[in-house]
């Protein structure tokens, strides 16, 4: 099966110019001393449909990784299929996760603040949904944790986890946060319940999200919210996007907004608030009947716009490379004349 977005999406190996210093080395140390160990996984779709009728959109990832990502036929939710298996995603969260994601494996202060100018968004929309003060407010993966720092002054509680002691030891530095090693098992060991909990792009790293997604409901309050942000199909740059930059291989299921309802509604929690970005608040339901998630007209709203995203990027990069031709031939014109 070829990917129908065209052979540069499998082209195993392909990277991009950010990909150097110790992002480069993190992805060759995976590639070298981790993939070669790994099992692959089969990942059936959210919706139970047969796996045989996915359309394959990319063979590789935005780093260059051997990555099958799919979109299923019957609901459009794309995910990874097959993917490595649990033990893998672990050690690479643990040991390279950081500097592939960062891009170094120092935290600079400017590098942190930016950071925290880049969270303001989430911030600003939790101000404006609820009075903070004396929310005891919990974030999952909370890296070094410069969104919880933009919610210092509002007079909540703040407590963050995340699996790396080394970014979690640049997060205390920058912030003096109750920041501790862990994710959604650990706090739940703890025994507190919380007022909101916070997933910003972790819910799409998650290799069991039904799972997950029922731990945080025995986290959360009977009237908590939850608030979740990822990186929406939708939310994408018609003009200037590379859509190979939105394959990720620890991006295990990738949502439109409405497969990312359905996959909260199976956990029992109710939409409050949605966009395609996506920003999602939302509270716990019980009760819900059962979901239907066929939609045939999100499929094809899918295809047609990463379709157009790569149509989009081949003329721009056309266009770049006779612009390119034509100062050579200007400069080489230019040349011949002087001599």
């Amino acid at each position: 099966m070829k990917p129908f977005l065209g052979k540069r999406y499998s082209r195993i190996g392909s990277t991009h110019s950010y990909i150097q210093g110790d992002r480069a080395k993190a992805i060759e140390a995976i590639i070298t001393e981790i993939l070669p160990k790994a099992n692959k996984v089969t990942v059936p779709c959210l919706c139970g449909k047969n796996n045989s009728k996915d359309i394959l959109l990319a063979e590789i990832d935005r780093w260059g990784l051997s990555a099958a990502t799919v979109l299923c036929t019957h609901c459009g939710l794309i995910r990874i299929n097959p993917r490595w298996d649990d033990a893998t995603y672990d050690l690479i969260y643990r040991e390279y996760f950081w500097p592939l994601q960062i891009g170094s494996f120092d935290i600079s202060y400017d590098r942190f603040i930016l950071s925290v100018k880049r969270a303001q968004p989430f911030v600003d929309y939790l101000k404006a949904q609820m009075d903070l003060k004396g929310k005891n407010i919990l974030e999952i993966g909370c890296s070094y944790a410069a969104g919880l720092y933009s919610l210092k002054n509002t007079g909540a509680q703040l407590t963050g986890y995340d699996y790396d002691e080394r970014i979690l030891s640049v997060g205390k530095k920058y912030t003096g946060l109750n920041l501790k090693k862990g994710g959604i098992q650990e706090a739940l060991n703890e025994g507190n319940q919380f007022d909101i909990i916070i997933l910003r792009h972790v819910l799409e790293h998650f290799l069991d999200p039904v799972k997950e997604l029922e731990k945080i409901k025995l986290l959360l309050k009977d009237q908590g919210f939850l608030f979740i942000e990822v990186p929406g199909i939708f939310n994408l740059q018609e003009i200037n996007y590379d859509p190979l930059m939105y394959f990720n291989a620890f991006h295990i299921f990738s949502f439109a907004l409405g497969n990312l309802i359905r996959l909260l509604n199976i956990a029992s929690f109710e939409l409050i608030y949605g966009d395609e970005k996506i920003f999602s608040l939302w509270k716990k339901r019980d009760g819900y009947p059962p979901i239907d998630w066929e939609d045939r007209i999100l499929v094809d709203k899918i295809k047609k716009y990463i379709y157009r995203l790569e149509t989009n990027h081949r003329k721009r990069q056309n266009y770049l490379k006779r612009r390119l031709l034509t100062k050579v031939l200007e400069i080489k014109k230019k040349l011949n004349g002087s001599s």
